[in-house]
């Protein structure tokens, strides 16, 4: 596909060529109405050459891409994905949330495809969830609906076992998705605190008041709790909005980050 830099729109009538490391044409063809080629065959074209890159040009205009200069390491990044399914089903299994507390009901939806992307008809599945010893916890029997998902609202006793959890659905005695959620003891959080200036900007010189306001998300407010602040001084790039192709930094001056201790006060009745 061709398409122009300045309208995104399709560019046709424009000729791509596919060229080798020898500077060798090894094909050839003009963009349609749409701005796309295609060529049918290249495994003859390109034998015993090395395609080396491609070029578009339409009256003045010129591009290209050169196939080395444009790789992306994969190192860092789950590229492998899924086996493709010849035969049975495939199960996505999601949770409302991933880690849960002990008492708490844990909501999963395992949604079912088969080979060809596509819900089948209501089937029997099992869905098996396995303690963090990677024992049976409970084994619970369904059948998908017309979209082919179940649902399982999962009760955690107030007794269960923290760490890592795993639901399996299985198809025929065959597994077909997987999940992993966690039980732990936490607590929730139980303040909330808004921190806020009077104003975005300051000058050199200028005193800054920091506000804070806290609340208890239940009972009264958070009068006399102690506070302790600190404030980070790190560098930013100043753009002006009328001078956009400006630049207003010193680079001969470094700043290093620096971290204020503001101390410590505590909260009014307010």
């Amino acid at each position: 596909w061709v398409n122009s830099l300045a309208s995104l729109k399709p560019v046709p009538n424009t000729k791509i060529q596919l060229i080798s490391d020898n500077n060798q044409t090894l094909l050839s063809g003009k963009t349609n109405e749409d701005g796309f080629v295609k060529f049918d065959t290249i495994e003859k074209p390109t034998d015993g050459f090395q395609p080396f890159m491609i070029s578009a040009e339409k009256g003045e205009d010129f591009s290209f891409l050169q196939f080395n200069k444009t790789l992306i390491s994969t190192t860092d990044f789950e590229v492998e994905g899924s086996p493709y399914l010849h035969q049975g089903y495939d199960a996505f299994i999601y949770s409302d949330r991933g880690i849960y507390r002990p008492g708490e009901q844990a909501n999963l939806v395992a949604v079912v495809r088969n080979g060809k992307n596509m819900p089948p008809p209501s089937i029997p599945v099992v869905m098996q969830v396995l303690n963090p010893k990677q024992k049976i916890f409970g084994e619970f029997r369904s059948h998908t609906n017309t979209q082919g998902a179940i649902e399982l609202n999962l009760d955690l006793p107030h007794y269960v076992e923290t760490g890592g959890y795993m639901a399996k659905l299985l198809v025929a005695d065959q597994e077909a998705g997987r999940l992993v959620f966690r039980v732990e003891e936490f607590m929730p959080d139980r303040i909330k605190v808004k921190i806020g200036t009077p104003k975005k900007a300051y000058q050199l010189g200028n005193e800054v008041r920091v506000e804070v306001e806290s609340t208890n998300l239940f009972g009264p407010p958070s009068a006399g709790m102690k506070t302790i602040a600190t404030c980070d001084l790190e560098t930013d790039v100043f753009v002006a909005e009328k001078f956009k192709s400006f630049v207003f930094t010193n680079s001969s001056i470094e700043f290093k980050s620096q971290r204020l201790d503001l101390g410590e006060l505590k909260l009014d009745e307010s």
